[in-house]
């Protein structure tokens, strides 16, 4: 035998009647093969450790009847964390290697379904394997309480970081994916975990808390740590040392980046330190200066260099696209998308932004406009609010966020509510943006100089 594809009958601990009695009743079947059901329903004299020894005699029976390196898919669900780890716990003790766990997601629901967030809405399919004798099989590492709570609590974290809006059952199927496939399911408190990362808008979606709040002082400290060596790997790029040469000096010799580069001292410095070849090094010239960087550039730096030189715990949660544009500004130089080292009045706003969130709540606002995911209603931004992000939007080459901000965000909606300063401002780096993002306006307008940057204020 090849292939066994089990779906045990659902259990329900508080409701115990028998979905499928009308069907039967209809169909004239009799009921004899209950008493063999493998259920959970005491008023049938049917406990949860019946149901456990059961459910174990069949996966042992699945196992026996596979031929080695075949498999087996078990399509099960329930919204209890101990029933889960049973099931886990049974297929690794039984011989099996858990390999994958894919959702069944039914596109009609009931109303029950749609409605109540702690009922069955689609089923996981486990996908396992019987290993050949001598197979190294997996061992499930899971079991301590404490472990699986913060490994539950750091997937949480990282789906609603990248994806904010997400209904409780999703999450709980995310989490139990990641959980399952990698034999760590254990018994854990997965609301309470929930509650105390995000909460819960009246939509009935979730949001990640930090998104919606200043950062943690942890963020603050890796992120700030990164953007301190982005910005100094920045200026000696533009100042025309090569990739490898900058990536080791903004490590090893932070100083020779620090402020206005001092051409002639970088470059005798890699002749000297850097290069082995001494008649290589009398030849070697810094390139000439650059605008600015590209992102791959920036992306080889932060991966290959910076984040192996960190312990771990000392790197930042997000990846380097969701807070690069917070250190670096992001600029349009003819058809070529750019970074570039911030003046002094730029630093400082972008400094304000970080430490307010501002960046994060744009990027989970644009995220909803795009149409993937929520936003709740109560944290909608108002007339001032989004002002102040499609001036952000204008200044720190957020251009096609601008764009959104304006067009579907509210802002031609909330625009009469401005005074007439802030709307012929707001209409102005809509502009911008629009010229950025190569999307023209109706009107052939020259290009507007962003000139000194001021504060980008939040409420």
């Amino acid at each position: 035998m090849d292939y066994i594809f089990v779906d045990p009958p659902y259990v329900d601990k508080v409701q115990y009647g028998e979905l499928n009695f009308v069907w039967e009743a209809w169909l004239g079947m009799e009921g004899g093969w209950l008493k063999d059901e493998v259920v959970v329903n005491p008023y049938r004299g049917k406990s949860t450790e019946g149901w456990d020894r059961d459910m174990r005699a069949a996966l042992a029976v699945c196992f026996a009847s596979l031929k080695p390196r075949r498999w087996l898919s078990l399509c099960y669900h329930d919204t209890d964390p101990a029933t889960w780890t049973r099931i886990q716990n049974m297929l690794l003790d039984v011989g099996f290697e858990i390999h994958s766990v894919t959702v069944l997601d039914p596109r009609q629901k009931s109303f029950n379904q749609r409605q109540a967030e702690k009922v069955v809405k689609s089923d996981l399919v486990v996908n396992c394997r019987k290993p050949r004798p001598g197979d190294l099989t997996r061992d499930g590492n899971g079991g301590e309480v404490g472990l699986v709570s913060h490994r539950v609590r750091e997937i949480l974290i990282e789906t609603l970081s990248h994806l904010g809006g997400q209904t409780r059952d999703r999450l709980w199927d995310i989490v139990l994916k990641r959980l399952l496939k990698r034999g760590q399911m254990a018994e854990h408190a997965f609301d309470h975990i929930l509650d105390d990362v995000a909460f819960r808008s009246e939509s009935s979606r979730w949001f990640l808390k930090e998104e919606f709040e200043a950062l943690s002082q942890g963020d603050i400290k890796n992120e700030e740590a990164a953007g301190a060596a982005l910005l100094r790997f920045a200026r000696l790029r533009c100042a025309g040392v090569p990739a490898n040469f900058a990536a080791t000096i903004a490590l090893s010799s932070p100083r020779l980046a620090e402020g206005e580069i001092d051409e002639s001292e970088v470059e005798n410095h890699i002749k000297i330190r850097l290069i082995d070849d001494k008649s290589v090094a009398k030849k070697f010239e810094l390139g000439g200066r650059m605008k600015g960087v590209e992102f791959y550039d920036c992306l080889f730096f932060y991966l290959t260099r910076w984040l192996k030189a960190r312990p771990s715990g000392q790197t930042p949660r997000r990846n380097l696209a969701e807070f690069l544009e917070e250190y670096l500004v992001h600029f349009k130089d003819g058809d070529k998308w750019l970074y570039r080292v911030p003046d002094a009045a730029e630093a400082e706003a972008l400094r304000k932004s970080r430490q307010t969130g501002l960046g994060r709540r744009i990027r989970q606002y644009i995220a909803f406009l795009r149409g993937e995911g929520d936003f709740p209603s109560e944290r909608r931004p108002d007339p001032k609010t989004l002002f102040a992000w499609l001036k952000h939007c204008a200044n720190f080459g957020l251009a096609e966020e601008g764009v959104l901000v304006f067009e579907k965000g509210g802002m031609t909606v909330f625009l009469s509510q401005l005074p007439v300063e802030s709307r012929y401002d707001a209409e102005d780096y809509y502009a911008q943006c629009r010229r950025k993002a190569a999307k023209p306006t109706d009107e052939d307008d020259e290009e507007v100089d962003s000139g000194d940057i001021a504060e980008s204020d939040e409420d």
